[in-house]
């Protein structure tokens, strides 16, 4: 029977299930002959039946399982779930052997560092604006026809390149000039949206816009930055 002394009773459980398969490949090379680099791609998969979020709270929504009875039925991406992954990066500092002792002097001593990333995008959940499931909850429940975490951002790409001039005063003290670029190609890689929740009726049949990263977006990647500095070495 009903309890008088309550009006809402909030029950948490800390229990999820969630897996996740990957497969690496990975390529390398040590500094010899003036370069090294380094490659790797993952391919993965990552899937769970629970918000990720590990804290208790009874207004976030996104906090709440949609069915606490079988939790099964909200399976589905997990927010960690970026299927294609891809790192690189590249250094070298090769060396010339001119008669010209001013040519020498200008094309050595010269180092030249890459970083390449290239992912898919970042998985966000899209839920309905109404109480659908009527556990007291809004903004927990996905809409009819979208299921949990299915929509995703742009993939995402960066560069970063550097630049690096060294100078030999003697064999200890050496000066090291540099400059480096961030996001050298300016790329707008957007990974989060602003507002969530699509406009619903009762039902949970969508009315309103489906908020995407083109007409949502909220937080992208750093924009082009440019710092030079210097690294006395003794």
């Amino acid at each position: 029977r009903l309890d008088p002394r309550f009006n809402n009773i909030l029950m948490a459980e800390s229990v999820a299930n969630s897996t996740y398969n990957a497969l690496t490949f990975q390529l390398a090379k040590r500094f010899s002959k003036g370069y090294q680099f380094s490659a790797n791609y993952t391919l993965s998969k990552a899937e769970d039946d629970a918000p990720e979020q590990n804290m208790v709270a009874t207004q976030a929504g996104n906090l709440v399982v949609q069915d606490p009875t079988n939790r099964a039925r909200g399976r589905g991406p997990a927010l960690a779930d970026q299927r294609h992954t891809f790192n690189m990066s590249f250094v070298g500092r090769p060396q010339f052997n001119f008669e010209n002792k001013a040519l020498n002097y200008i094309v050595n001593n010269n180092q030249l560092g890459i970083i390449l990333t290239a992912n898919s995008g970042e998985r966000y959940d899209v839920v309905a604006s109404t109480d659908i499931n009527l556990d007291g909850f809004i903004g927990s429940d996905n809409p009819v026809g979208i299921t949990r975490n299915q929509f995703k951002t742009p993939k995402q790409t960066n560069v970063d390149l550097r630049y690096s001039r060294f100078i030999d005063f003697t064999e200890r003290y050496k000066l090291e000039v540099f400059g480096e670029f961030l996001n050298v190609f300016n790329i707008n890689s957007v990974f989060q949206v602003n507002n969530r929740t699509v406009t619903t009726d009762a039902l949970g049949n969508i009315t309103g816009t489906i908020p995407t990263p083109q007409n949502s977006p909220v937080t992208s990647l750093d924009s082009r930055q440019f710092q030079i500095g210097f690294k006395f070495i003794f």
